[in-house]
């Protein structure tokens, strides 16, 4: 099967999530994926399984705020299938950030369907860092909802963005 592996000369590939809050190991997995790629986008979805604090277009903003010094990251919100966001900008790569064993099984499933689905497309999978793999969105979400302190965890460009929204608690929140 042939591939547009290139759109106007560059690879692209798509870091897809809720980012629900968006956290240090997220930027790992951006700054490593950026070896692989000329332009990485950055696709902020909803998840029909998860009720996030605060809304795609807030996330989507301060995803944006977070990644704003690198130049070559699009940030976009998404209300379609991977696959289909994938086509229509020339995507065929997407880039995954596994914690461990359990994660990668999960993500495993979905790159199979996404490969299934999206004629072809294919995931590449990297490793979280030791150092960060203890960080996951839900474990930010629940300290912050304590009262506890998130710094470290989460860029400092959004740390008190993230803060107050998850101290509230309130779904569809927006700061």
């Amino acid at each position: 099967m042939a591939k547009k592996d290139h759109v106007n000369g560059k690879h692209l590939m798509v870091f897809p999530g809720t980012f629900d809050p968006f956290t240090n190991g997220h930027i790992s997995i951006v700054e490593r994926a950026l070896f692989l790629c000329d332009e990485l986008h950055v696709a902020v979805f909803d998840n029909s399984r998860k009720t996030p604090v605060m809304s795609r277009a807030k996330r989507t903003e301060l995803v944006r705020t977070a990644l704003c010094h690198l130049p070559e990251v699009k940030v976009r919100e998404c209300d379609s299938l991977l696959v289909d966001y994938c086509q229509r900008n020339g995507i065929t790569w997407i880039i995954r950030g596994v914690h461990g064993p359990s994660s990668f099984e999960e993500e495993l499933t979905m790159a199979d369907i996404n490969r299934l689905i999206g004629d072809g497309i294919e995931t590449v999978f990297l490793p979280s860092i030791a150092k960060q793999r203890y960080v996951s969105s839900s474990i930010v979400r629940e300290i912050a909802r304590l009262g506890g302190d998130i710094t470290g965890m989460v860029p400092k460009t959004i740390l008190h963005d993230v803060e107050r929204a998850y101290r509230t608690g309130q779904a569809g929140y927006d700061i």
